[in-house]
C-alpha cells in the first residue's frame, strides 16, 4: 500500500485527520471507525485479510526517530546494566516504539503517550474494551501504582496491537481518548496480575553473562548440560544410562494403586478399541539401531527386568492388518506393568531369541514391561502410585482441596472450584524435600518401612517424588486471584532469556530450542498465548540449521509473547455464567443467540402439509395417470420426477429435514434405473446410481468405448492382470457390504448364480456375520422372458422372503439365438431388472428401512431414544456407524433427561463438573469415541434451550466458513465484555464446527488467517477474564430463527 500524501498544516485539519498537539506527526483518520455492527464485521474481515501472507500496513509509515541500528543495543543494555524486573516494562515499551516492524509502526501511530488529540472523532464506539487509550493509564486508576505502571502500559500496547493491528489492516482506530468503566476494570485486572510479581522489590533480572552460562554453547541442554543426540542407538551409551541389575521394574504398579484404577491396570483388555474403531492406518515407528546394538540393548533390558517377549498374535492391528508397534524411547524404569500390557508396548523391531534366553536364530518381538515415557498415562499412573504410597500406606494427612482456601464472593451462585491435586502434589514435594534433608519423624520412619515392604528402595522413591513434583518449584498458587501461575523466579529467567535472544544478531538451534521450552512452559498457564507465535512456532517445532538472522517480525512476536506471559494464569476457581451462547454461520452471514431457560418441550416432528396438485420443484401439474414421487420425509410435498423429489429432499426447505432418512443406492442400475425408480415411488430416499453418475459408460461393453475396452482386454496379454483387477473390485464390494452392515444399514450384493464369487473366502467371511443370508431366484419368476438365475447376499429377512425362490415352475420356451445384433439387444434388456422384480424388491427394502424410522416417517417406536437415533444417524458421514450412534444416543438421552424446565442452574453446575482442565484448556469433558481414527465428541443437546438472537450479521461478501466461525465467537466475546457483570466469568459457547472447537481449545490454528482471530480472543480474555468453554453440537440442533443468514441488499 502506498503511503498517503502529507497534509499541509497551514490549511488546518481536514475531515478524516486528527492532530496531536506539540507533535510533528500528522495522522490520517483511517477508514473503519467502529460505529455499527456491520462496520465491525467488515473491519474484522479486512483485518484478517484475504490470504495467508497478507501483512498489516498502516497506510502512513512514521519515521523511527530512535534509529533502527541501536535497537539490539537497547535490548543488550537492559541485561548488561542489571535492570530490575519492575523497570524492564519501560525498556520493553521503548523497544516496541523503536521497532521497524508492524508492531513498531502501530505503537508509534496509535500508542504514544503524548497529550490527547486536538480533534475528537465524531462518533462514539459501542463500549468495546479494546483498544484502551494509553495516555489515560495513570497511577490514579485502581490497580496501577508507580511500580507496575510501565508494565501495564507495555501490556496495553501489546493488547491494542494484537486486537487492532495484528493482521492485514487496522481496526478500531483511532483510539477513543477517554476510559469507559469496563476499560477501567480491565486496567485494574492487568495491574493486579502484575503486582503479584513483587515489582516494588529491587530484584534484578539475571545478567547477560549469567544467561549465557545457563544456556551454554551450541549442543547443550537447559542450564548448560551437554546434550547428546543419537541418530542411531549406541548400545554402550544406552546400557550405561540404565539402572543396575535388580533395581529396575522392581515394584508392580498395581500394588500401589487402589480402587477401580487398580482393576483397570490389572486387566485392560476391556478398554482396547474394537476392530471397527481402530485406526485406519498405523503410525509408523522405527527402532534406529543395528541388529548387533539392538541385541545388546534387549539382552541388557531382559537382565534388568525391563523387557519381555510378546507374541505377534497378541499385538494390536490397524484396519489394514498392520501391527501397531512403538519405537525405542525412554521409560519410567521403577514400576512394572502386568503382562496384559505387553501388546500395547511392543517394539517394531524384532531381535534374536537368545537375547531372552531362547533359541538362537529365532526372531522374537521385545516389549517394555515398565511404563514407557511415550505413553501419555505413564506420569499419571506414577503420580497416583506415589500419592497412594505417601497418603494411603504411610498415613501422611491429605491436604484439603485448593479451592477451600480461595476467596469466594457472596453473590456468585455458580462458583466452581476445580478438583485438582495441586495441594496434594505440593504436599508430596514438601515431604520429598524433608526426606532429602534427612529429617526424622514418625511419618518419615514409616515411609522407609513401607517402601522396604513393597520392595522399593527409599532413596529411589525419594528421587522419584522430587522429579515428578518439580513443577511446584516453578509455579505458585495465587490466593488473591485463585489461579496457578509461574513463579517469579521462572518469570525473571524467561524475561532474561528472551532479552538475550533479542540482543543477538544470529540465533543458533540451541538458543531457539531452549527459549521455546521456556515459552511453552509459560503457555501451559494460558495456552492461547501460542497463537502469537506465527513465525516462531515453526522454528520451535522443526528447529533451524546453522545460524538464523532474526527478522523484525520474529523479534516482535517474542516481545508480545514475553509481555503477555506475565498475565498468564490457570484458574482454580471461577464463576460460571448462567447465560449460555450458541453461534451459527453460513458463507452469507452469521448469528449468535443466548439462553437462560429450557424449552417446555423436546424434539418434535413437524406435521405433514396438505398434498398439492403441483410439483414442489418445477410447479408442473401432477396427473394421476403419471408417476408421482412423494417426499422421503412424508411431509406432504410431491414431485413429478425423481429429480424434482430429490431436489426438495436435498436442497428444499422441508420442515422435517432435521430427521435422518436412509438412502438407497445402486452401482449398476441400467439406463432406466427401474429399481431406483421403484424405491422412490414407494417414498424412499435414493441417490444417483454409479453408472448414471459417471457418464463415460466405461463398463458397458456394447457402447463404442466399451467395445474398445473389451478388445483391449481380449488381446494377447497377461490374463492375470484382468483377474487381479476383477478380484480387487470384488473384494472392494465385499468390504463395502461389511461396512454398510456395521453401520446398521441394508447391504446387498447381487451376482450370477454360477459365479466363482460365491466360493471365495472373503464372501464366506461376510456371510458368516450375524444376519447375512443368500437369496436365489430366476428372473423369469418376476416376468422376464427367459430364465436367468441370480443370487443376492444381503442382511434383510424381508428381502429374503420376497425374493428367495430356489425352485422355478415357469418353464418358458427356450430359444437359442445366434444373431449378434439380436443377442446384443437381448443383453441390453437383461441389463435392467424386470419391473415386477423391482416392485417386490422395493417393497421389501422400504419395509426394512421404515422399521428404523419413527412415526409418521416409519413404524419404529415413537420415543426420545428413537428420535435421537434418527437425528444423529442422519447428521454426518462420520456418525453412520450403528454401534457408535447407539452409544451417542445413550449419552445424549441421559443429558436430556436431566434438562428439566426450572432446573437450569443445576444443569449448568453439573455441566461445570464435567469441565476438564488440561494445562489451561477449558473444554467440555464427555465420553469420546474414535471414528476413522479421530476423536468423536458427544453432541450437546442444544435444542433444549430457549434461544434469543443477540447478534445477526450479514457478511459484506462470501468468505471461508472456517474463518467466519471464529469471527462470530469473537463477536460474542466482545458483546459480553461490554457488561461489567460478565467480567471474570467463564461461559459455555456451543458451536457446530469441530474445526472451530479444536482451534479454540488448542489456542492456535495452522492457518494464519484463522490464527489471527485467536490472537484477538486472547487479548479480550486477558483484559476481561471472560473465557469461553467450547461445546460441540449437531448443525440441526443449533438452528434458531434469525434473519441473519440472508445476504444484505
Amino acid at each position: 500500500m502506498r503511503p498517503r500524501p502529507p497534509v499541509d498544516l497551514r490549511e488546518g485539519p481536514t475531515e478524516g485527520t486528527r492532530l496531536r498537539s506539540r507533535s510533528p506527526i500528522v495522522r490520517h483518520r483511517l477508514a473503519g471507525l467502529l460505529v455499527e455492527a456491520k462496520d465491525w464485521a467488515t473491519q474484522v474481515l479486512d483485518g484478517i485479510g484475504d490470504s495467508e501472507t497478507e501483512c498489516w500496513d498502516p497506510g502512513l509509515r512514521v519515521e523511527n526517530r530512535s534509529g533502527c541500528a541501536d535497537w539490539r543495543a537497547q535490548a543488550r543494555a537492559i541485561l548488561t546494566k542489571g535492570s530490575s524486573l519492575g523497570s524492564v516494562g519501560s525498556h520493553l515499551a521503548d523497544l516496541m516504539l523503536a521497532s521497524v516492524g508492524p508492531l513498531g509502526d502501530f505503537t508509534r501511530l496509535f500508542c504514544s503517550t503524548q497529550p490527547p488529540p486536538a480533534v475528537r472523532p465524531s462518533a462514539r464506539r459501542r463500549g468495546e474494551v479494546l483498544p484502551i487509550p494509553l495516555e489515560a493509564i495513570t497511577t490514579e486508576l485502581e490497580g496501577v501504582d508507580p511500580h507496575n505502571l510501565d508494565w501495564v502500559r507495555a501490556t496495553v500496547m501489546v493488547l491494542n496491537y494484537l486486537y487492532c493491528g495484528g493482521g492485514a489492516k487496522s481496526m478500531g482506530v483511532p483510539i477513543e481518548p477517554s476510559l469507559q468503566e469496563n476499560q477501567r476494570m480491565a486496567v485494574r485486572r492487568l495491574g493486579e496480575n502484575l503486582r503479584r510479581l513483587g515489582l516494588a522489590e529491587p530484584v534484578r533480572i539475571p545478567s547477560l553473562e549469567v544467561v549465557r552460562a545457563q544456556m551454554g554453547p551450541e549442543g547443550c541442554s537447559d542450564y548448560g548440560r551437554p546434550l547428546q543426540c543419537l541418530d542411531v542407538l549406541d548400545a554402550e551409551r544406552v546400557i550405561a544410562a540404565r539402572p543396575p541389575v535388580g533395581s529396575a521394574g522392581v515394584v508392580p504398579i498395581v500394588e500401589l494403586l487402589s480402587g477401580n484404577l487398580s482393576d483397570v491396570v490389572r486387566d485392560p483388555t476391556g478398554w482396547w478399541l474394537p476392530d471397527d474403531l481402530k485406526p485406519q492406518k498405523r503410525t509408523r515407528s522405527d527402532v534406529m539401531a543395528s541388529d548387533e546394538a539392538w541385541f545388546s540393548i534387549c539382552q541388557a533390558g531382559h537382565a534388568r527386568n525391563l523387557m519381555k517377549v510378546v507374541s505377534d498374535d497378541q499385538l494390536h492391528k490397524d484396519r489394514e492388518g498392520h501391527y501397531i508397534t512403538i519405537g525405542a524411547g525412554g521409560a519410567l524404569l521403577l514400576f512394572s506393568v502386568p503382562d496384559r500390557w505387553l501388546p500395547h508396548f511392543a517394539f517394531s523391531k524384532k531381535v534374536c531369541a537368545s537375547a531372552f534366553g531362547g533359541t538362537k536364530g529365532v526372531l522374537v518381538r521385545p516389549a517394555w514391561r515398565v511404563l514407557p515415557c511415550g505413553w501419555k498415562n505413564s506420569l499419571n499412573l506414577a503420580e497416583e502410585a506415589l500419592r497412594h504410597l505417601v497418603f494411603g500406606k504411610c498415613g501422611v494427612p491429605r491436604p484439603r482441596p485448593t479451592g477451600g482456601r480461595l476467596p469466594r464472593q457472596q453473590d456468585e451462585p455458580l462458583a466452581v472450584e476445580c478438583v485438582d491435586p495441586v495441594e496434594e502434589m505440593s504436599c508430596l514435594r514438601k515431604f520429598g524435600k524433608e526426606l532429602e534433608a534427612g529429617e526424622v519423624s514418625e511419618l518419615h520412619r514409616r515411609f522407609t518401612v513401607v517402601c522396604e515392604s513393597v520392595g522399593l528402595p527409599p532413596a529411589v522413591a525419594r528421587r522419584l517424588i522430587l522429579s515428578l513434583t518439580r513443577v511446584f518449584d516453578v509455579s505458585v498458587v495465587d490466593d488473591h486471584t485463585g489461579s496457578l501461575r509461574a513463579s517469579r523466579a521462572e518469570v525473571m529467567d524467561f524475561v532474561s532469556w528472551s532479552l538475550s535472544l533479542l540482543q543477538s544478531e544470529v540465533w543458533n538451534q540451541s538458543q531457539v530450542r531452549q527459549w521455546a521450552g521456556k515459552a511453552i512452559f509459560m503457555a501451559t498457564f494460558d495456552r492461547p498465548l501460542l497463537s502469537i507465535l506465527e513465525e516462531m512456532f515453526p522454528l520451535a517445532v522443526t528447529g533451524i540449521r546453522g545460524g538464523l538472522a532474526p527478522s523484525s517480525k520474529k523479534n516482535e512476536e517474542m516481545i508480545c509473547f514475553l509481555v503477555l506471559s506475565l498475565q498468564a494464569g490457570r484458574p482454580l476457581k471461577f464463576s460460571l455464567s448462567d447465560e449460555i451462547s450458541c453461534t451459527q454461520v453460513s458463507p452469507m452471514g452469521g448469528s449468535c443467540a443466548t439462553a437462560v431457560s429450557f424449552l417446555d418441550r423436546s424434539l418434535e416432528v413437524a406435521p405433514a402439509e396438505d398434498a398439492e396438485d403441483s410439483c414442489t420443484a418445477c410447479g408442473s401439474e401432477l396427473k394421476l395417470d403419471r408417476a408421482i414421487f412423494p417426499c422421503p420425509w412424508a411431509c406432504g410435498k410431491r414431485g413429478c420426477s425423481i429429480a424434482c423429489a430429490q431436489s426438495h429432499f436435498e436442497q428444499g426447505e422441508c420442515p422435517r429435514r432435521s430427521f435422518g432418512v436412509p438412502r438407497f443406492g445402486e452401482r449398476f442400475a441400467g439406463a432406466n434405473f427401474p429399481l431406483t425408480k421403484s424405491v422412490a415411488l414407494a417414498g424412499g430416499a435414493v441417490q444417483r446410481p454409479l453408472d448414471i453418475l459417471i457418464k463415460d459408460n466405461s463398463w458397458d461393453y456394447f457402447s463404442e468405448p466399451g467395445k474398445a475396452a473389451l478388445e483391449y482386454l481380449e488381446k494377447a496379454r497377461d490374463d492375470q492382470v484382468r483377474v487381479r483387477h476383477e478380484n480387487k473390485m470384488a473384494k472392494r464390494s465385499l468390504k463395502s457390504l461389511e461396512a454398510a452392515d456395521r453401520q446398521g444399514g441394508f447391504a446387498a450384493l447381487e451376482h450370477p448364480y454360477d459365479s466363482w464369487l460365491w466360493n471365495t473366502e472373503e464372501l464366506e467371511e461376510v456371510q458368516s456375520r450375524p444376519g447375512f443370508m443368500i437369496s436365489t431366484w430366476s428372473f423369469c419368476c418376476f416376468g422376464a422372458p427367459k430364465p436367468r438365475w441370480a443370487s443376492l447376499l444381503h442382511n434383510s429377512p424381508r428381502v429374503h422372503q420376497a425374493l428367495h425362490r430356489p425352485k422355478c415352475n415357469c418353464n418358458p420356451s427356450m430359444e437359442v439365438c445366434d444373431d449378434p445384433e439380436r443377442k446384443a439387444a437381448e443383453s441390453r434388456e437383461t441389463d435392467e431388472y424386470p419391473w415386477r422384480f423391482c416392485l417386490a424388491y422395493a417393497e421389501a427394502i422400504m419395509a426394512d428401512l421404515k422399521s428404523l424410522m419413527i412415526p409418521p416417517l416409519g413404524t419404529a417406536q415413537f420415543d426420545l431414544p428413537h428420535l435421537l437415533y434418527n437425528q444423529i444417524m442422519g447428521s454426518a458421514r462420520g456418525m453412520q456407524s450403528e454401534d457408535l450412534v447407539y452409544k451417542l444416543v445413550i449419552e445424549v438421552e441421559q443429558m436430556v433427561r436431566h434438562m428439566e424446565l426450572g432446573d437450569e442452574r443445576n444443569h449448568l453446575i453439573n455441566l461445570a463438573r464435567h469441565l476438564k482442565l488440561k494445562g489451561t484448556d477449558h473444554q467440555l469433558l464427555g465420553p469420546k469415541e474414535l471414528a476413522n481414527g479421530r476423536e468423536m465428541l458427544i453432541p450437546y443437546p442444544a435444542f433444549r434451550w430457549r434461544w434469543e438472537v443477540q447478534i445477526a450479521q450479514a457478511w459484506p461478501s462470501e468468505r471461508s466458513v472456517r474463518v467466519l466461525e471464529v469471527i462470530l465467537l469473537l463477536a460474542e466475546l466482545n458483546r459480553r465484555a461490554r457488561s461489567l457483570r460478565n467480567n471474570g466469568q467463564l461461559y459455555i459457547n456451543i458451536v457446530n464446527s469441530e474445526l472451530c472447537l479444536w482451534a479454540i481449545n488448542k489456542g492456535r490454528s495452522s492457518s494464519l488467517r484463522v490464527n489471527r482471530v485467536p490472537q484477538k480472543l486472547i487479548t479480550l480474555t486477558m483484559a476481561t477474564g471472560i473465557k469461553p468453554i467450547m461445546a460441540w453440537t449437531l448443525s440441526k440442533w443449533s438452528r434458531f430463527e434469525s434473519g441473519s443468514l440472508e445476504p444484505s441488499a
